[in-house]
């Protein structure tokens, strides 16, 4: 068997790369033979989500996304994950008010997004500091009043060439899980990080 069948095997059974190479396999090796099982997975139209917060929301977020029809990928812990931004159709970014321990790597996402003119929604916390980027919208999320975030994000639908994904966002969640999960996500989203 050769090395990057071996490798797929791997990544197959649900395997990071981190963890193939502390088997010994060579990392360039590796991240190189993973971009490539990744490409195959995921395709052209997919959209990048670039993150801060706790990966369990932003799997969340994700999967729902994918019963909505949008095949996404999630950003990953090392910046080999740049790589992905310019085959994506899009970036979703989410961030909280307090930094977390993946920062310094959605901020490089952020800014490879704007180099490569990607359409990019972040959504961030209410009071979020985030440098300022071309191409970037930032929706500014409250807890306080859920009702107007979705009202921005609805008025957003109109003046995007994404209105599609992000009326799939909120509609989708309004029909497929309701508004109350809507208003859990928010919560959960930015009571983890704190």
């Amino acid at each position: 068997m050769s090395v990057s069948k071996r490798l797929i095997e791997l990544f197959e059974a649900g395997y990071k790369p981190a963890d193939v190479v502390k088997m010994g396999f060579p990392k360039s090796t590796v991240y190189a033979v993973y971009r490539k099982w990744l490409e195959g997975r995921v395709g052209e139209d997919f959209i990048y989500i670039a993150h801060d917060i706790d990966y369990v929301v932003v799997r969340r977020l994700s999967d729902q996304l994918n019963l909505l029809g949008y095949k996404t990928l999630i950003g990953g812990n090392s910046e080999d994950t740049l790589a992905f931004i310019k085959p994506a159709r899009a970036v979703i970014g989410i961030a909280s008010e307090k930094p977390g321990v993946r920062r310094h790597l959605l901020l490089e996402e952020l800014y490879e997004a704007s180099r490569l003119a990607k359409p990019t929604y972040v959504l961030v916390e209410e009071g979020t500091r985030l440098p300022t980027y071309n191409n970037i919208k930032i929706i500014e999320l409250s807890k306080q009043n859920p009702q107007l975030v979705i009202q921005k994000l609805v008025s957003e639908t109109r003046r995007s060439e994404l209105g599609d994904l992000i009326a799939a966002i909120v509609l989708g969640a309004i029909v497929i899980l309701g508004i109350a999960t809507i208003i859990k996500l928010l919560e959960d989203i930015f009571s983890k990080n704190r």
